[in-house]
């Protein structure tokens, strides 16, 4: 995002605006990346590749 995506249309300050629309940008980035990384490894995530490699591992909770 760049400065003046900070002030509204008549010059003002409006950093709620501003704020609002970063998070969405991270949300679609973060989206993006997870994307690419399901694509890159076959369609799997992380969990299903990890349950097929070692299914006789459980996990438990230390607590």
């Amino acid at each position: 995002m760049s400065r003046k995506d900070k002030y509204n249309s008549s010059g003002c300050l409006d950093m709620t605006a501003y704020l609002a629309l970063r998070n969405i940008e991270r949300e679609e980035n973060r989206k993006a990346a997870e994307k690419r990384r399901t694509m890159k490894t076959g369609g799997r995530t992380w969990e299903t590749t990890m349950q097929q490699t070692s299914p006789s591992v459980k996990r438990t909770s230390s607590c």
